[in-house]
């Protein structure tokens, strides 16, 4: 009998590997590369030597990879009938019944209105004196509150925010640099923008809210639950087809919109830099370059979210001439380091869940609190991965139309969702945060190219690029941040409690769109009169070591980011192993066993 059962399970993982896609991308012929990239891109010259340097690195070379493979893939697969415990631990349908620890659902006969309603147990009430997990206090509040009706809905969602929700301003050409200081070229740095959900996404989706709206449509009709009726009717509107924006990866009209947001704003305040036009009907010596995009370089990872990031940059750059402009085929090894980085791998993304603070967090008072108070609101019983499911569509569908009231967002209130993103945020803050040095460290292939370009700038003269702009996955983008030291807090983020005061929250940094630019600026004919200027989202950004948020000149710059140059990939995370790369058994077995 368990080698019946040992068969069955290998022929159901046989069939989930099956399809689940590897990266977004892969399965796309026209964006990848099929073959084993190039090791002397990404190792030097000798891959069994550790103290090989990577400064042969290039941006121009490219390999199939992966991308976003924790943040936006579904939770752990778990049987429809499965409960969990005060101490996150699963209990099957047989042994609810046996173990009363569980949320109860409690059935018992209206007599005044000759029918049987079914409320959620009051057995387990979480006992805490913060208002995040303090149901007792907020029980009127929760009851009251109706997302329809609410004038400024709370706008975070974690890493699936809308840029548009993030970005507070329009850039302009005004103060990029000192008076006096001329922009020569821009380092861009750009996540995708809002795509269409991974398939293991829409499977979990798929079976499960279906279910979950008729049984809230049901719960209501027999007087439990508590959302108000604008609300009821935007589930009871909603359907499956709404979740569905085809393939995997692929850009919504809002993630479009996003990237041609950046691109107009960007050519409109630095054109000479980021626009490289050229016209047949003009000599020479009137063209700024000698062909359309020279000088201008765009390069994505390898996924399908990033290339239609970059094509649509492109689009809104030069129109339908685009393809003159030379976009790369493949995606650079470069912009997706940390799948090739084996130390990563092994010591973070691999490590034990019951050591990750955000698995822990799931046994926790405040998730706990939120799940008593969607049960509530929605009149049903809610467990981990159908809060989990309802979450993801409440945010891919406020990321898709962010003026439109998401349906499933309407099981939560404000502080359900700031439990919610601060989740989120401490996953991020593990696996590509501060938590371990190895998931910044990674990213000086990123600073390192920074200072190339500007370094073949002021310290060879070398005037055949005026912008460089990459398209990247969460993964490649938020390490480098935390590289150059952004969004520290004093104190690590826990699974102890909820920091609503943190710098680290990724709605305001790491959202769809989300971009970072160095724009580098000559102030003189003297050889070191150089300005280096940081554009956070379209901001200017105060780094560490400037003393204004205009920036700080180039010798200032070196000497407080010196460190990301000492850069030796092979030295940092271990020896290239074909294990790593494009394996789909290592990330298979982290969305099945350790994302919840």
């Amino acid at each position: 009998m368990a080698s019946v059962t040992r068969i069955i399970f290998l022929l159901m993982a046989a069939t989930l590997l099956a399809t689940l896609p590897p990266a977004d991308g892969w399965d796309d012929p026209d964006c990848v590369d099929p073959e084993i990239p190039d090791r002397q891109y990404l190792l030097g010259a000798d891959s069994d030597d550790e103290s090989e340097s990577t400064s042969g690195w290039d941006t121009n070379d490219f390999m199939d990879s992966d991308s976003e493979y924790a943040s936006d893939y579904a939770s752990d697969f778990e049987d429809s009938g499965q409960f969990f415990d005060d101490n996150g631990r699963g209990l099957n349908l047989e042994e609810f019944d046996e173990n009363d620890q569980g949320h109860r659902l409690v059935e018992f006969n209206d007599e005044q209105n000759n029918k049987s309603v079914v409320k959620i147990g009051e057995k387990n009430k979480v006992k805490c004196d913060d208002p995040l997990c303090a149901n007792d206090d907020q029980e009127k509040s929760t009851k009251d509150y109706c997302l329809s009706e609410a004038e400024n809905p709370y706008p975070g969602h974690a890493t699936m925010t809308a840029y548009n929700m993030a970005r507070t301003n329009n850039l302009t050409a005004d103060k990029l640099a000192p008076e006096g200081c001329k922009p020569v070229q821009l380092w861009h740095l750009i996540r995708h923008g809002s795509r269409s959900m991974h398939r293991m996404d829409f499977m979990k989706m798929e079976t499960q809210l279906p279910i979950l709206k008729r049984k809230i449509l049901a719960a209501h009709s027999l007087g439990s639950g508590s959302l108000c009726t604008e609300d009821l009717e935007l589930i009871r509107a909603w359907k499956l087809e709404d979740m569905d924006l085809g393939r995997s990866g692929t850009l919504s009209d809002e993630g479009k919109a996003e990237i041609e947001g950046i691109a107009t704003r960007y050519k409109a305040a630095l054109p000479n830099l980021v626009y490289k036009w050229y016209s047949i009907s003009k000599p020479s010596s009137e063209n700024i370059r000698q062909q359309p995009g020279e000088g201008a370089k765009v390069a994505f990872a390898p996924s399908r979210q990033t290339y239609e990031s970059a094509v649509t940059f492109l689009e809104a750059l030069y129109g339908r001439r685009w393809g003159h402009v030379g976009l790369p085929v493949k995606g650079s090894q470069t912009l997706q380091y940390y799948d090739y980085c084996k130390n990563y791998i092994n010591k973070v993304v691999a490590l034990n869940k019951n050591r990750k603070p955000f698995h822990i967090f799931t046994q926790g008072k405040y998730l706990e609190a939120v799940m008593d108070r969607v049960s509530k609101r929605s009149g049903i019983q809610i467990t981990l991965t159908k809060l989990r499911s309802m979450y993801n569509a409440c945010r891919y569908q406020k990321a898709w139309h962010p003026q439109k009231t998401p349906p499933w967002c309407v099981v939560f209130t404000p502080n359900d969702l700031r439990v919610l993103e601060y989740w989120e945020d401490l996953r991020v803050y593990h696996d590509q945060g501060y938590a371990h040095p190895i998931n910044y460290k990674q990213a000086c292939i990123l600073g390192q190219d920074v200072f190339l370009h500007f370094r073949n700038r002021i310290e060879k003269d070398i005037t055949d690029t005026d912008s460089t702009t990459y398209f990247v996955n969460l993964e490649a983008f938020v390490p480098f941040l935390a590289l150059l030291g952004l969004f520290k807090d004093a104190e690590p983020l826990t699974s102890d409690e909820v920091n609503m005061g943190r710098e680290w929250k990724t709605s305001k940094f790491a959202g769809y769109g989300s971009n970072l630019g160095f724009l580098l600026s000559s102030c003189g004919n003297d050889s070191s009169s150089w300005w280096v200027t940081a554009l956070l989202n379209e901001e200017k950004y105060h780094l560490p070591g400037c003393e204004t948020s205009m920036g700080c000149p180039w010798d200032k710059f070196v000497s407080s980011f010196a460190f990301v140059e000492d850069c030796n990939f092979t030295h940092l995370c271990g020896r290239y192993s074909d294990k790593l790369w494009r394996s789909q058994h290592w990330r298979l077995s982290y969305v099945m066993h350790n994302w919840m």
